[in-house]
């Protein structure tokens, strides 16, 4: 088992604007070797498509009216 004292956890939204410029700040300040970005199979596949799928009025049984709204204004601002 290795230790990783030098090793920065920082949390962000894919939405915001300020965690971009966190990240970007972050890297400028510390130059690190190696840099990961977590990303679960869907936002990565979403990432990838030519065309992002919005959603639609079906999708309110699935992900409620919130999280429908969410989705809604989430897509529009990325």
């Amino acid at each position: 088992m290795q230790a990783y004292k030098d090793l920065t956890i920082i949390g962000t939204s894919h939405i915001s604007r300020d965690s971009i410029q966190q990240i970007r700040l972050f890297i400028s300040q510390h130059k690190p070797g190696i840099v990961a970005v977590e990303l679960d199979q869907a936002r990565l596949t979403s990432l990838f498509a030519k065309k992002r799928p919005t959603p639609s009025i079906r999708d309110i049984r699935r992900m409620g009216v919130k999280g429908f709204l969410f989705a809604l204004i989430g897509g529009w601002f990325s």
